[in-house]
């Protein structure tokens, strides 16, 4: 938790910038969940979007792909 909360400098979880209904990655016996999580170490003059793309976890399991959905991470450095 040191890498998320403190420490000099401390990386930042793209996860939770999406609104807590978006972060869903993942279906397990009917329970929504988010198991994916993408760790980001930004400077001052850098800045990144994450977006959860709902492909498989909204599918019935006989059309999923994969069993998460994947991240998309866009980094911007200024």
């Amino acid at each position: 938790m040191l890498l998320l909360t403190g420490g000099d400098p401390a990386m930042s979880n793209l996860a939770l910038v999406e609104p807590p209904e978006e972060r869903i990655s993942y279906v397990f016996d009917g329970n929504s969940q988010s198991l994916d999580q993408v760790l980001a170490l930004l400077g001052s003059n850098q800045s990144a979007t994450l977006t959860t793309v709902h492909v498989n976890s909204v599918m019935p399991e006989s059309k999923q792909t994969s069993d998460h959905d994947p991240k998309y991470v866009k980094l911007k450095v200024r």
